[in-house]
């Protein structure tokens, strides 16, 4: 793949390859995250903060106490300990948000209403906002002739919409330096959702608790990854 250089401060080239300019495997590497929370008589009460691509694939969740699969994500270590491992790096060019389908207007306005995200790399916060402001270029989009049925989408669900930095603002997150994305709901809101297991896409049943888990937002880091040749 050809390499990405761009210019330091003094006017001179700079590759911003991690392993060996000319000799990674770069490309397009979407990373995502799926949170849940515990169904409890018709209402969801979301954390104080839930942080993001902190649990990987394969290893238990904290809510629904099952292994995770790359339906909920693709994280291969966890990233505010190991950030995307030894052997992968990221150049970030867009971070977005979007929800589940069976969430409608009125859930969604409320979690819009009583969020902000942050978004840190070692010691530093490079990002941060309320969600509204980093739509995920993703999702349904359409009408229904059903009564109460709604399906809403943070954006269009377009890639074009997303709120894109592009290489030259692109943040790079070297291998093993670690990352946070945490989401603040301060009020711990609770949402009404109607629905059990068997009826709302995606909710799984904790098998310790035997409580009914459900997604409540969907996370996006978009860019480039360079992973080793082998």
């Amino acid at each position: 793949m050809p390499n990405y250089t761009g210019m330091d401060a003094s006017g001179q080239p700079m590759d911003i390859n991690s392993i060996l300019g000319n000799f990674v495997d770069r490309g397009v590497w979407p990373y995502y995250d799926i949170p849940y929370a515990a169904l409890t008589a018709g209402s969801v009460t979301l954390p104080t903060q839930v942080t993001l691509f902190a649990t990987p694939v394969g290893t238990s969740d904290p809510v629904t106490n099952l292994t995770k699969t790359r339906v909920q994500t693709n994280m291969i270590s966890a990233g505010s300990q190991y950030g995307f491992g030894a052997t992968r790096c990221l150049i970030l060019e867009a971070i977005g948000f979007g929800f589940p389908s069976y969430l409608q207007k009125a859930n969604v306005d409320q979690i819009l209403g009583t969020s902000y995200m942050q978004f840190q790399i070692a010691e530093k916060i490079f990002y941060e906002g309320r969600l509204e402001l980093w739509p995920g270029g993703f999702g349904l989009m359409g009408v229904s002739t059903q009564t109460g049925e709604e399906s809403w989408t943070l954006g269009l669900p377009v890639p074009e919409a997303m709120r894109r930095f592009n290489l030259e603002y692109g943040k790079y997150i070297a291998p093993t330096i670690p990352f946070n994305l945490t989401v603040y709901f301060p009020n711990a809101p609770t949402i009404a959702v109607a629905g059990t297991a068997a009826t709302i896409p995606g909710a799984l049943t904790n098998p310790t608790s035997s409580a009914i888990c459900v997604p409540y937002l969907f996370a996006l880091l978009d860019g480039l990854t360079d992973r080793a040749v082998q």
